[in-house]
């Protein structure tokens, strides 16, 4: 808890809030606020983690290709905080980084319903496997990953 709080202050910049805009704006794209709780605040931990790892800031971080690629999500990225969930959204970040809940460690994720289902896979990445959404096009590091909600999670 202590160490995300020191992580959001620290790399903030000149705007005290850059960083929750930016872990709010990733976690409405990414389930809307209507996905469960515990698979929400590991999404959040996600982006912390990888924040600490890369000692980056929270919209790098969420915006690198590695996590919003597309011109589809950027789009949506851009747009959520008209979102009608955006002040829940906030307050439940707020939240996980007070420490509400435990971090387990996670440094990517994945909703496998959201990957493609027809083979072959369009990257190399990508491995036709068997999910929880039926036969997925899914990153070779989520095979095996841990079922939060409808997402899958790894430490790798």
């Amino acid at each position: 808890m202590v160490l995300a709080v020191l992580l959001l202050a620290r790399r903030s910049g000149p705007d005290p809030d850059a960083d929750l805009d930016a872990l709010t704006r990733m976690l409405l794209t990414e389930t809307d606020f209507a996905h469960p709780q515990e698979e929400m605040a590991q999404l959040v931990f996600v982006a912390l983690n990888r924040m600490r790892r890369h000692n980056s800031n929270a919209f790098d971080v969420v915006t690198s290709p590695t996590w919003c690629h597309t011109s589809k999500c950027r789009a949506r990225f851009g747009n959520m905080d008209r979102n009608p969930r955006w002040a829940d959204a906030r307050l439940f970040v707020q939240k996980v980084i007070a420490g509400s809940y435990v971090n387990r460690g996670y440094i990517a994720f994945v909703h496998p319903r959201d990957m493609g289902s027809t083979t072959p896979c369009s990257r190399p990445e990508l491995v036709w496997t068997q999910t929880f959404a039926g036969m997925r096009c899914i990153p070779s590091w989520a095979v095996g990953g841990d079922v939060i909600g409808q997402g899958l999670f790894a430490r790798a």
